[in-house]
């Protein structure tokens, strides 16, 4: 069990086309990851918090189906926790602010 009570890194994903893009992000190795991540809309946590516009926090994010692992396997680690809502401009969902718990093996 993780027994931190901070995020390790926060991200902000803007919708471009038919996938999410990292645009912003903090936390280790995060000026690598930024303008080179992206999620596709049909797969993932962050893209359900996209499509249906509801905040969610989930625990033990790694082993959940609808979590979909390529960012975890690309940085070398595994999503513990996960905080997502959408953001929005003008009454509109443009992407996703999230922020997340990792550990550095695959569990």
């Amino acid at each position: 069990m993780v027994e931190k009570t901070c995020a390790d890194g926060a991200s902000d994903w803007i919708r471009s086309g038919e996938e999410l893009v990292l645009i912003l992000n903090s936390g280790p190795g995060s000026d690598s990851m930024e303008l080179r991540v992206a999620q596709p809309l049909s797969e993932g946590i962050i893209s359900m918090v996209n499509g249906d516009g509801q905040p969610i926090l989930e625990e033990s994010v790694f082993a959940q189906r609808s979590h979909t692992p390529n960012v975890d396997i690309s940085e070398n680690q595994s999503t513990y926790y996960i905080a997502a809502v959408p953001h929005f401009f003008r009454s509109s969902i443009i992407g996703v602010v999230s922020a997340v718990q990792i550990t550095k093996s695959a569990t």
